[in-house]
């Protein structure tokens, strides 16, 4: 059925007059009526009939009309469901970040954004590196903060945040607590270490390799910063951690460093997007947000 012809269809029966329907569609008077004979050509009826100056519905016409009435009030409705869709979708940013961001750095930029911008709904997906690369490269998040040295995928552009110190860190009571050791006798310790894919493990495997010195002995194993930090705040082994996120735990004497001579880490928070992904307004004028307040 020719859509468009039953659109004009409709509209005459609205106003029972061919004039009128064709000033409402800015339609010649010749033009409207040429689509309804159309109409009724095609589907082998008469839809309207003279009547006076006006027209008159046939019971086939006034049965079409009324399902037309349905059939693009339909359209409508789904226009409008599409268009509430869309304005949901620009209002919700997703980031896609491994845990030091999310836990440490992002919560408090957030908090502030969302005062001055109540409409956007955030969504904040944590993980390791290599999950969250993977969830960008998969379209599931707007852009991504990833704590990495090297960020070498060709689909993924990034710009630096800020930068992080990596503290070694133990118990009060561990032997090495509070001293400057050199590498080789810190990894003769076991140690909490976070899940394979984490850079943070990747990076120390590096540091080890370059100084010619063996991985030092896995403990326990945790999927999370926060997991590892409790484990090493109960008293076992050592780890590699961000200082922003032990350092109250240092001022309160609960966890020392372990201070490795001729060793500082310092590591980079990239804010990453895929490339040729289709912008998110909002998540690019927070991306903005962030870079302006390094």
């Amino acid at each position: 059925m020719n859509l468009h012809a039953l659109r004009i269809f409709k509209t005459v029966a609205a106003f029972e007059n061919v004039t009128k329907a064709a000033e409402y569609l800015c339609l010649s008077q010749p033009a409207v009526t040429i689509q309804i004979r159309h109409l009724e050509k095609e589907l082998d009826v008469t839809l309207i009939q003279s009547k006076g100056r006006g027209i008159q519905l046939t019971e086939v016409g006034r049965i079409l009309a009324k399902e037309a009435e349905n059939l693009f009030s339909l359209e409508t409705s789904i226009e409008t469901k599409i268009k509430t869709i869309k304005k949901q979708e620009a209002e919700k940013i997703v980031i896609a970040s491994t845990y030091l961001p999310a836990t440490a750095l992002l919560p408090p930029f957030i908090s502030k954004y969302k005062a001055e911008n109540e409409h956007i709904q955030f969504i904040l997906q944590s993980g390791n590196t290599k999950d969250m690369l993977h969830s960008l490269l998969n379209y599931k998040a707007d852009f991504g903060l990833i704590v990495s040295e090297n960020i070498a995928d060709p689909n993924i552009a990034s710009e630096h945040w800020r930068d992080i110190e990596f503290y070694f860190v133990t118990h009060p009571k561990h032997p090495l607590a509070n001293l400057e050791v050199t590498l080789d006798k810190l990894v003769q310790y076991s140690f909490v270490m976070r899940e394979e894919g984490s850079s943070t493990k990747k990076l120390f495997q590096s540091i080890c390799f370059n100084h010619g010195v063996r991985f030092p002995e896995i403990g326990l194993v945790f999927n999370g910063l926060t997991e590892s930090i409790q484990a090493v705040l109960s008293g076992y082994g050592i780890m590699l951690a961000p200082s922003v996120t032990v350092e109250s735990y240092l001022n309160s004497n609960q966890l020392q460093r372990i201070y490795v001579k001729n060793l500082q880490i310092v590591r980079p928070v990239y804010i990453c997007t895929r490339l040729n992904m289709q912008p998110n307004f909002n998540s690019d004028l927070f991306r903005d947000f962030l870079l302006k307040n390094k």
